[in-house]
């Protein structure tokens, strides 16, 4: 397992790639094909992700259980979201940390060069 440190570190390189993506200096069929990779991918992470959730509510009351645990893990909590699959409503996440409000909170814990291209 990946300590939280690297996890954060990973977290803003994805950001850092993602957003780079949009530079005058990538050509725009690279950028077009980055940003369908991107989107496939995460399509299929989503389907995989729902199905897992699914398959917890359906596993009766020892599975109802995990979905609010996975809510409530700073990385999960990071992961879930932008697939449209977190367990909690808005209303209720709003109050849970996840890895950007942590390094908004705590800027110092991470290494620039290890996110840097």
């Amino acid at each position: 397992m990946v300590d939280e440190l690297k996890l954060q570190q990973k977290t803003l390189r994805i950001a850092v790639l993602v957003s780079s993506l949009d530079s005058e200096e990538v050509p725009a069929g690279v950028q077009a094909q980055s940003k369908e990779l991107l989107e496939s991918a995460m399509d299929l992470h989503a389907e995989a992700l729902d199905r897992v959730l699914k398959s917890l509510r359906e596993a009766g009351e020892p599975g109802e259980e995990l979905p609010g645990s996975l809510a409530i893990d700073l990385v999960m909590s990071s992961v879930l979201p932008p697939y449209g699959l977190h367990p909690l409503d808005l209303e209720i996440r709003n109050g849970i940390p996840t890895w950007e409000t942590a390094l908004v909170r705590m800027p110092s814990t991470y290494d620039e060069e290890a996110i840097a291209p």
